[in-house]
Protein backbone atom coordinates (compact mmCIF):
# COMPACT_ATOMS: atom_id res chain seq x y z
CA UNK A 1 0.00 0.00 0.00
CA UNK A 2 1.42 3.39 -1.00
CA UNK A 3 2.31 6.13 1.49
CA UNK A 4 -0.25 8.39 -0.17
CA UNK A 5 -3.14 6.01 0.52
CA UNK A 6 -4.17 7.77 3.74
CA UNK A 7 -4.53 11.07 1.89
CA UNK A 8 -6.65 9.52 -0.88
CA UNK A 9 -8.88 7.87 1.71
CA UNK A 10 -9.13 11.20 3.55
CA UNK A 11 -10.12 13.00 0.33
CA UNK A 12 -12.69 10.30 -0.50
CA UNK A 13 -14.39 10.97 2.85
CA UNK A 14 -14.49 14.72 2.16
CA UNK A 15 -15.99 14.51 -1.35
CA UNK A 16 -19.42 12.87 -1.90
CA UNK A 17 -19.44 9.52 -3.69
CA UNK A 18 -20.16 9.93 -7.38
CA UNK A 19 -18.96 13.54 -7.46
CA UNK A 20 -16.48 14.83 -10.05
CA UNK A 21 -15.08 17.39 -7.60
CA UNK A 22 -12.39 14.94 -6.49
CA UNK A 23 -11.09 14.73 -10.06
CA UNK A 24 -11.02 18.54 -10.22
CA UNK A 25 -9.04 18.81 -6.97
CA UNK A 26 -6.57 16.15 -8.13
CA UNK A 27 -6.08 18.06 -11.36
CA UNK A 28 -5.49 21.37 -9.55
CA UNK A 29 -3.22 20.19 -6.73
CA UNK A 30 -1.52 17.21 -8.37
CA UNK A 31 -2.11 14.69 -5.59
CA UNK A 32 -4.38 13.95 -2.66
CA UNK A 33 -1.59 15.04 -0.32
CA UNK A 34 -1.38 18.28 -2.28
CA UNK A 35 -5.07 18.90 -1.54
CA UNK A 36 -4.45 18.13 2.14
CA UNK A 37 -1.58 20.62 2.31
CA UNK A 38 -3.36 23.31 0.27
CA UNK A 39 -3.99 26.70 1.83
CA UNK A 40 -7.47 26.86 3.37
CA UNK A 41 -8.24 30.22 1.79
CA UNK A 42 -7.40 28.85 -1.67
CA UNK A 43 -9.66 25.85 -1.13
CA UNK A 44 -12.54 28.09 -0.06
CA UNK A 45 -11.90 30.45 -2.96
CA UNK A 46 -12.14 27.61 -5.50
CA UNK A 47 -15.47 28.22 -7.17
CA UNK A 48 -15.77 24.53 -8.01
CA UNK A 49 -15.70 23.47 -4.34
CA UNK A 50 -18.91 23.80 -2.33
CA UNK A 51 -18.73 25.22 1.23
CA UNK A 52 -19.63 21.81 2.63
CA UNK A 53 -16.75 20.09 0.85
CA UNK A 54 -14.39 22.97 1.70
CA UNK A 55 -15.25 22.65 5.39
CA UNK A 56 -14.38 18.95 5.34
CA UNK A 57 -11.08 19.60 3.54
CA UNK A 58 -9.77 22.48 5.63
CA UNK A 59 -10.29 20.52 8.86
CA UNK A 60 -7.34 18.37 7.73
CA UNK A 61 -8.51 15.55 9.97
CA UNK A 62 -6.92 12.20 9.10
CA UNK A 63 -8.46 10.25 11.98
CA UNK A 64 -11.26 8.63 9.95
CA UNK A 65 -8.81 7.76 7.16
CA UNK A 66 -6.52 6.14 9.71
CA UNK A 67 -9.43 4.07 11.04
CA UNK A 68 -10.25 2.90 7.51
CA UNK A 69 -6.62 1.94 6.90
CA UNK A 70 -6.70 -0.13 10.09
CA UNK A 71 -9.84 -1.90 8.86
CA UNK A 72 -8.13 -2.57 5.52
CA UNK A 73 -5.28 -4.28 7.32
CA UNK A 74 -7.68 -6.29 9.46
CA UNK A 75 -9.72 -7.61 6.52
CA UNK A 76 -6.92 -7.97 3.97
CA UNK A 77 -8.19 -5.14 1.78
CA UNK A 78 -5.91 -3.60 -0.85
CA UNK A 79 -6.24 0.08 -1.75
CA UNK A 80 -6.00 1.30 -5.35
CA UNK A 81 -5.84 5.05 -6.02
CA UNK A 82 -5.84 7.11 -9.24
CA UNK A 83 -2.10 7.83 -9.05
CA UNK A 84 -1.25 4.11 -9.15
CA UNK A 85 -0.46 2.36 -12.47
CA UNK A 86 -2.52 -0.62 -11.29
CA UNK A 87 -5.71 1.45 -10.94
CA UNK A 88 -8.14 0.63 -13.79
CA UNK A 89 -7.12 2.83 -16.72
CA UNK A 90 -10.55 2.78 -18.33
CA UNK A 91 -12.14 3.87 -15.05
CA UNK A 92 -9.97 7.00 -15.04
CA UNK A 93 -11.65 8.08 -18.27
CA UNK A 94 -15.05 8.73 -16.67
CA UNK A 95 -15.93 12.06 -15.08
CA UNK A 96 -16.56 10.79 -11.56
CA UNK A 97 -14.16 7.92 -11.00
CA UNK A 98 -13.74 6.66 -7.40
CA UNK A 99 -10.94 8.33 -5.48
CA UNK A 100 -10.30 5.00 -3.77
CA UNK A 101 -11.01 1.48 -4.97
CA UNK A 102 -10.94 -1.08 -2.18
CA UNK A 103 -10.26 -4.66 -3.25
CA UNK A 104 -9.98 -8.20 -1.90
CA UNK A 105 -8.64 -10.91 -4.19
CA UNK A 106 -5.80 -12.02 -6.41
CA UNK A 107 -5.92 -9.16 -8.94
CA UNK A 108 -2.97 -6.85 -8.31
CA UNK A 109 -3.10 -4.95 -11.60
CA UNK A 110 -6.48 -4.14 -13.16
CA UNK A 111 -4.82 -3.29 -16.47
CA UNK A 112 -3.28 -6.68 -17.21
CA UNK A 113 -6.35 -7.96 -19.10
CA UNK A 114 -9.21 -6.37 -21.04
CA UNK A 115 -12.59 -6.46 -19.29
CA UNK A 116 -16.21 -6.83 -20.43
CA UNK A 117 -19.15 -5.98 -18.16
CA UNK A 118 -21.97 -8.52 -18.02
CA UNK A 119 -25.24 -7.36 -16.47
CA UNK A 120 -28.88 -8.37 -16.43
CA UNK A 121 -31.95 -9.17 -14.42
CA UNK A 122 -31.94 -11.03 -11.13
CA UNK A 123 -35.08 -12.92 -12.22
CA UNK A 124 -33.69 -14.45 -15.39
CA UNK A 125 -35.16 -17.14 -17.59
CA UNK A 126 -33.37 -20.44 -18.09
CA UNK A 127 -32.27 -19.25 -21.52
CA UNK A 128 -30.90 -16.04 -20.03
CA UNK A 129 -29.00 -17.93 -17.35
CA UNK A 130 -27.52 -20.28 -19.96
CA UNK A 131 -26.48 -17.35 -22.18
CA UNK A 132 -24.85 -15.61 -19.22
CA UNK A 133 -22.92 -18.71 -18.19
CA UNK A 134 -21.70 -19.33 -21.74
CA UNK A 135 -20.76 -15.67 -22.11
CA UNK A 136 -18.56 -15.84 -19.01
CA UNK A 137 -17.02 -19.08 -20.19
CA UNK A 138 -16.23 -17.64 -23.62
CA UNK A 139 -14.69 -14.52 -22.09
CA UNK A 140 -12.38 -16.69 -20.02
CA UNK A 141 -11.29 -18.48 -23.18
CA UNK A 142 -10.41 -15.13 -24.78
CA UNK A 143 -8.44 -13.92 -21.77
CA UNK A 144 -11.08 -11.31 -20.94
CA UNK A 145 -12.05 -10.43 -17.37
CA UNK A 146 -15.79 -10.49 -16.63
CA UNK A 147 -17.00 -7.54 -14.54
CA UNK A 148 -20.37 -7.79 -12.81
CA UNK A 149 -22.12 -6.87 -9.59
CA UNK A 150 -22.38 -10.21 -7.70
CA UNK A 151 -26.18 -9.97 -8.00
CA UNK A 152 -28.30 -13.08 -8.32
CA UNK A 153 -29.34 -14.17 -11.79
CA UNK A 154 -27.37 -13.00 -14.83
CA UNK A 155 -24.40 -11.56 -12.93
CA UNK A 156 -23.97 -14.75 -10.92
CA UNK A 157 -24.05 -17.00 -13.97
CA UNK A 158 -21.59 -14.83 -15.92
CA UNK A 159 -19.14 -14.98 -13.03
CA UNK A 160 -19.59 -18.74 -12.61
CA UNK A 161 -19.02 -19.33 -16.31
CA UNK A 162 -15.75 -17.42 -16.20
CA UNK A 163 -14.55 -19.12 -13.02
CA UNK A 164 -15.50 -22.64 -14.16
CA UNK A 165 -13.41 -22.05 -17.30
CA UNK A 166 -10.42 -20.90 -15.27
CA UNK A 167 -10.97 -17.22 -16.02
CA UNK A 168 -10.89 -14.07 -13.95
CA UNK A 169 -13.92 -12.15 -12.74
CA UNK A 170 -14.35 -8.90 -10.84
CA UNK A 171 -17.44 -8.15 -8.74
CA UNK A 172 -18.24 -4.53 -7.91
CA UNK A 173 -20.17 -4.25 -4.65
CA UNK A 174 -22.57 -1.67 -3.27
CA UNK A 175 -21.14 -2.19 0.23
CA UNK A 176 -17.70 -2.72 1.75
CA UNK A 177 -15.75 -5.40 -0.11
CA UNK A 178 -15.49 -7.33 3.16
CA UNK A 179 -19.28 -7.77 3.11
CA UNK A 180 -21.04 -10.50 1.13
CA UNK A 181 -24.15 -9.18 -0.60
CA UNK A 182 -26.40 -10.85 -1.40
CA UNK A 183 -25.54 -13.37 1.36
CA UNK A 184 -26.74 -16.24 -0.86
CA UNK A 185 -23.62 -15.70 -2.96
CA UNK A 186 -21.09 -16.41 -0.20
CA UNK A 187 -19.65 -19.40 -2.08
CA UNK A 188 -19.32 -17.37 -5.27
CA UNK A 189 -17.75 -14.50 -3.32
CA UNK A 190 -15.10 -16.89 -1.97
CA UNK A 191 -14.39 -18.26 -5.45
CA UNK A 192 -14.01 -14.77 -6.91
CA UNK A 193 -11.44 -13.65 -4.34
CA UNK A 194 -9.55 -16.85 -5.17
CA UNK A 195 -9.32 -15.99 -8.87
CA UNK A 196 -10.32 -12.38 -9.32
CA UNK A 197 -11.38 -9.55 -7.04
CA UNK A 198 -14.32 -8.06 -5.21
CA UNK A 199 -14.04 -4.27 -5.27
CA UNK A 200 -15.91 -1.27 -3.90
CA UNK A 201 -15.53 2.48 -3.51
CA UNK A 202 -17.00 2.12 -0.01
CA UNK A 203 -14.69 1.46 2.97
CA UNK A 204 -14.67 -1.87 4.80
CA UNK A 205 -17.63 -2.45 7.13
CA UNK A 206 -19.95 -0.31 4.96
CA UNK A 207 -23.41 -1.88 4.80
CA UNK A 208 -25.37 -2.20 1.54
CA UNK A 209 -27.74 0.74 1.05
CA UNK A 210 -30.19 1.15 -1.82
CA UNK A 211 -28.52 4.34 -3.10
CA UNK A 212 -25.15 2.58 -3.35
CA UNK A 213 -26.18 0.27 -6.18
CA UNK A 214 -26.89 2.85 -8.89
CA UNK A 215 -23.61 4.55 -7.88
CA UNK A 216 -21.62 1.33 -8.18
CA UNK A 217 -23.10 0.68 -11.65
CA UNK A 218 -21.00 3.52 -13.09
CA UNK A 219 -17.91 1.61 -11.89
CA UNK A 220 -19.03 -1.62 -13.57
CA UNK A 221 -19.30 0.27 -16.86
CA UNK A 222 -16.27 2.46 -16.25
CA UNK A 223 -13.91 -0.48 -15.64
CA UNK A 224 -14.97 -2.21 -18.83
CA UNK A 225 -14.27 -1.87 -22.54
CA UNK A 226 -17.96 -2.48 -23.15
CA UNK A 227 -21.19 -3.49 -21.42
CA UNK A 228 -23.26 -6.54 -22.36
CA UNK A 229 -26.87 -6.80 -21.19
CA UNK A 230 -27.77 -10.49 -21.33
CA UNK A 231 -31.42 -10.30 -20.26
CA UNK A 232 -33.46 -7.48 -18.80
CA UNK A 233 -36.95 -6.41 -17.91
CA UNK A 234 -38.18 -2.96 -18.81
CA UNK A 235 -37.40 -1.65 -15.31
CA UNK A 236 -34.29 -3.70 -14.53
CA UNK A 237 -31.42 -2.07 -12.67
CA UNK A 238 -29.12 -3.36 -15.40
CA UNK A 239 -30.52 -0.61 -17.64
CA UNK A 240 -28.82 1.92 -15.34
CA UNK A 241 -25.48 0.32 -16.19
CA UNK A 242 -26.44 0.40 -19.87
CA UNK A 243 -27.15 4.14 -19.63
CA UNK A 244 -23.79 4.65 -17.96
CA UNK A 245 -22.09 2.75 -20.79
CA UNK A 246 -23.68 5.16 -23.27
CA UNK A 247 -22.68 8.20 -21.21
CA UNK A 248 -19.13 6.82 -20.97
CA UNK A 249 -19.14 6.42 -24.75
CA UNK A 250 -18.45 2.69 -24.45
CA UNK A 251 -19.93 0.11 -26.82
CA UNK A 252 -23.23 -1.38 -25.63
CA UNK A 253 -24.30 -4.91 -26.62
CA UNK A 254 -27.38 -6.94 -25.83
CA UNK A 255 -28.77 -10.42 -26.36
CA UNK A 256 -32.22 -10.40 -27.93
CA UNK A 257 -35.36 -11.99 -26.54
CA UNK A 258 -36.28 -9.90 -23.47
CA UNK A 259 -38.27 -6.67 -23.20
CA UNK A 260 -35.39 -4.61 -21.83
CA UNK A 261 -32.74 -5.84 -24.25
CA UNK A 262 -34.99 -5.53 -27.30
CA UNK A 263 -35.67 -1.91 -26.29
CA UNK A 264 -31.94 -1.28 -26.00
CA UNK A 265 -31.30 -2.85 -29.40
CA UNK A 266 -34.04 -0.71 -30.94
CA UNK A 267 -32.44 2.39 -29.45
CA UNK A 268 -28.67 1.94 -29.66
CA UNK A 269 -27.31 -1.47 -28.52
CA UNK A 270 -25.75 -3.96 -30.94
CA UNK A 271 -27.44 -7.36 -31.00
CA UNK A 272 -25.16 -10.29 -30.21
CA UNK A 273 -25.44 -14.03 -29.64
CA UNK A 274 -22.12 -14.79 -27.93
CA UNK A 275 -18.94 -13.22 -26.58
CA UNK A 276 -17.18 -13.81 -29.89
CA UNK A 277 -19.64 -11.35 -31.48
CA UNK A 278 -18.49 -8.71 -29.00
CA UNK A 279 -14.83 -9.40 -29.71
CA UNK A 280 -15.47 -9.21 -33.44
CA UNK A 281 -17.08 -5.79 -33.07
CA UNK A 282 -14.35 -4.50 -30.79
CA UNK A 283 -11.42 -6.37 -32.30
CA UNK A 284 -10.66 -6.84 -28.61
CA UNK A 285 -7.07 -7.36 -27.50
CA UNK A 286 -6.20 -10.66 -25.91
CA UNK A 287 -3.78 -11.08 -23.03
CA UNK A 288 -2.54 -7.53 -23.57
CA UNK A 289 -1.68 -4.78 -21.16
CA UNK A 290 -3.84 -1.68 -21.34
CA UNK A 291 -1.83 1.53 -21.71
CA UNK A 292 -2.28 3.70 -18.66
CA UNK A 293 -3.22 7.33 -19.35
CA UNK A 294 -1.07 10.11 -17.98
CA UNK A 295 -1.98 11.43 -14.53
CA UNK A 296 -3.48 13.78 -13.57
CA UNK A 297 -6.19 13.58 -16.21
CA UNK A 298 -6.84 16.40 -18.68
CA UNK A 299 -9.87 18.51 -17.81
CA UNK A 300 -12.69 17.13 -19.95
CA UNK A 301 -14.66 20.35 -19.51
CA UNK A 302 -11.87 22.37 -21.14
CA UNK A 303 -12.22 20.21 -24.25
CA UNK A 304 -15.97 20.69 -24.54
CA UNK A 305 -17.12 21.58 -28.02
CA UNK A 306 -18.36 25.17 -28.03
CA UNK A 307 -20.66 27.07 -30.35
CA UNK A 308 -19.44 30.45 -31.69
CA UNK A 309 -22.16 32.31 -29.84
CA UNK A 310 -24.50 31.62 -26.96
CA UNK A 311 -27.72 30.01 -28.13
CA UNK A 312 -30.91 32.00 -27.64
CA UNK A 313 -32.74 30.94 -24.45
CA UNK A 314 -35.91 28.92 -24.75
CA UNK A 315 -38.76 30.71 -22.91
CA UNK A 316 -40.03 27.37 -21.52
CA UNK A 317 -36.76 26.88 -19.62
CA UNK A 318 -37.63 29.55 -17.04
CA UNK A 319 -40.61 27.42 -15.92
CA UNK A 320 -38.39 24.43 -15.05
CA UNK A 321 -37.12 23.68 -11.58
CA UNK A 322 -33.60 24.82 -10.71
CA UNK A 323 -31.94 21.45 -11.32
CA UNK A 324 -33.32 21.06 -14.84
CA UNK A 325 -32.44 24.66 -15.61
CA UNK A 326 -28.87 24.05 -14.42
CA UNK A 327 -28.49 21.00 -16.65
CA UNK A 328 -29.98 22.82 -19.64
CA UNK A 329 -27.72 25.85 -19.21
CA UNK A 330 -24.63 23.63 -18.77
CA UNK A 331 -25.01 22.33 -22.33
CA UNK A 332 -22.84 24.29 -24.77
CA UNK A 333 -22.68 22.98 -28.30
CA UNK A 334 -22.61 19.17 -28.32
CA UNK A 335 -21.66 17.56 -25.01
CA UNK A 336 -21.55 13.99 -23.75
CA UNK A 337 -23.01 13.12 -20.35
CA UNK A 338 -19.51 12.97 -18.86
CA UNK A 339 -18.80 16.47 -20.14
CA UNK A 340 -22.10 17.75 -18.70
CA UNK A 341 -21.32 16.16 -15.32
CA UNK A 342 -17.89 17.80 -15.28
CA UNK A 343 -19.30 21.18 -16.32
CA UNK A 344 -21.93 21.08 -13.58
CA UNK A 345 -19.43 19.94 -10.98
CA UNK A 346 -17.03 22.67 -12.04
CA UNK A 347 -19.88 25.15 -11.60
CA UNK A 348 -20.36 23.97 -8.01
CA UNK A 349 -23.40 21.74 -8.55
CA UNK A 350 -23.93 18.90 -6.09
CA UNK A 351 -26.31 16.99 -8.38
CA UNK A 352 -25.62 13.26 -8.57
CA UNK A 353 -25.11 11.52 -11.94
CA UNK A 354 -28.54 9.90 -11.47
CA UNK A 355 -30.20 13.32 -11.02
CA UNK A 356 -28.39 14.66 -14.09
CA UNK A 357 -29.45 11.66 -16.19
CA UNK A 358 -33.06 12.11 -15.02
CA UNK A 359 -32.96 15.81 -15.96
CA UNK A 360 -31.53 15.00 -19.40
CA UNK A 361 -34.27 12.45 -19.98
CA UNK A 362 -36.91 15.06 -19.06
CA UNK A 363 -35.36 17.76 -21.23
CA UNK A 364 -35.17 15.37 -24.17
CA UNK A 365 -38.77 14.21 -23.69
CA UNK A 366 -40.01 17.80 -23.79
CA UNK A 367 -37.99 18.61 -26.88
CA UNK A 368 -35.59 21.06 -25.24
CA UNK A 369 -32.52 19.04 -26.14
CA UNK A 370 -31.73 16.36 -28.68
CA UNK A 371 -29.32 13.43 -28.55
CA UNK A 372 -27.10 12.54 -31.47
CA UNK A 373 -26.14 9.04 -32.57
CA UNK A 374 -22.81 9.56 -30.84
CA UNK A 375 -24.53 9.99 -27.44
CA UNK A 376 -23.87 13.74 -27.34
CA UNK A 377 -26.58 16.20 -26.29
CA UNK A 378 -27.25 19.66 -27.65
CA UNK A 379 -29.95 22.28 -27.22
CA UNK A 380 -32.71 22.11 -29.78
Amino acid sequence: MSDSAIYWIWLSTAVPYGSAVGKHLYRVWGSAKGVFEADADKIRADRYVTPRIADAIVKKDLSRAAEILTLCGRYGVSVFTPDMPEYPADLLKIANYPLVLYSIGTVKDFNSRPAFASVGTREASQKGLKNAYEFGKECAGMGVTVVSGLALGIATQSALGALDAGGVTVAVLGCGCDKVYPPQNKELYDRIIGNGAVVSEYPPMTLPYRTHFPERNRIISGMSLCTVVVESGEQSGSLITARYAVSHERPLFAYGGSAGTEALIAERATRIECAADVAAHLDAPRHTTVKQPDRPQVDVASQTRQTPAEQAPNPFVSSLDSEKQSVYRAIRGEMTVDEIIIALSDAGSTMSPQQIMAALTYLEAFGLIIRSAGAAYKRK
